[in-house]
């Protein structure tokens, strides 16, 4: 059986919080439990996407625990976020980055307009 690390924000499944974000990895998950998969998850608090220096030592402790060469898969508000913690994880975990509403250059988060493509005239 293949396992999974499904890396999600914590409080994805509060109904007073609805987001697109959350249906998504909640499909995610359920689809990849319907093929046999064991999907672990790990919810990890904070404020995503913008977490505090705190929010990323908690990340870093969570990803710290899980085995070498395990598949993870991490929820886009949480991995756009954190490539401090991330990049150096990718050298041994295969990660996987759950995007179903990209951000651009951090612009939309700003409340900017995107900009172009580096090879799109502006």
């Amino acid at each position: 059986m293949t396992a999974v690390h499904l890396v999600v924000p914590a409080g994805v499944d509060d109904p007073g919080r609805p987001s697109g974000g959350n249906v998504y990895d909640r499909r995610v998950s359920t689809g990849l439990a319907d093929l046999g998969w064991a999907v672990h998850e790990v919810a990890v608090p904070g404020s995503w996407p913008r977490p505090e220096p705190r929010d990323l030592f908690v990340l870093a402790g969570f990803l710290a625990r899980i085995p070498d060469g395990a598949i993870v898969l991490l929820d886009g508000l949480i991995a756009s976020a954190a490539p401090e913690v991330l990049v150096p994880e990718a050298r041994r975990l295969e990660l996987v980055v759950l995007v179903h509403m990209p951000l651009g250059d951090g612009a939309a988060a700003r409340g900017e307009p995107a900009s172009p493509p580096a090879n799109e005239p502006s």
